[in-house]
């Protein structure tokens, strides 16, 4: 049996296109070896846009989405999330996210439709001081990104309780100049 065979569904990840195994082992937050055997059978694959904005697709198994709204267009794919931002989003294990931030470093540079990075995501789902720190090194620009809210990851960080240290690293990238007037909440930490 294949490594990527094992994950939940109704199709197993075998019998699906190969540019979406991938995404489907991000979003059921596939282990790293899973991640690893598909990154090597597909390389490119880790810089895929989602074929589809992802919002309604992962919130419509936990809300009751209205079928008469209108749903707007899609985002174009420079502002689709790739597999880092769904393993992210996920909480996939930290080998996997790993794995996909080495197979497309260029994923943590990129904005989705909301202005979020990859590293708001890690912040907001709480990922690990070391995944934060990686990114953070990949894109060291990443912590003084404000999204289309013009909170900076520092300010998920305060409003989702993470840990001092986590908060002290995002900050540790931000200049003071731009912490203080920050229109969020690490802005407040210092005034």
């Amino acid at each position: 049996m294949h490594a990527f065979t094992s994950l939940r569904g109704t199709r197993s990840l075998a019998t699906r296109p190969r540019r979406d195994r991938l995404m489907t082992a991000a979003k059921w937050a596939a282990s790293p070896a899973t991640v690893n055997a598909l990154l090597s059978a597909n390389p490119a694959a880790a810089a895929e846009p989602l074929p589809v904005a992802p919002l309604p697709e992962v919130l419509s198994m936990t809300l009751d989405v209205s079928q008469r709204r209108a749903v707007p267009p899609p985002p174009p794919p420079s502002r689709r999330w790739r597999p880092l931002h769904l393993a992210l989003w996920n909480r996939a294990p930290e080998g996997s996210i790993w794995a996909l931030l080495l197979a497309h470093p260029e994923a943590s540079h990129l904005q989705d439709r909301h202005g979020m990075t990859a590293l708001h995501f890690a912040v907001v789902s709480q990922a690990s001081v070391a995944t934060i720190s990686a990114l953070m090194d990949v894109n060291p620009r990443a912590a003084r990104t404000r999204d289309q809210d013009r909170l900076l990851p520092a300010d998920y960080a305060v409003t989702h309780g993470a840990s001092e240290e986590v908060t002290s690293l995002l900050l540790s990238g931000v200049p003071e100049e731009e912490r203080i007037g920050s229109e969020g909440c690490a802005g407040l930490l210092f005034d």
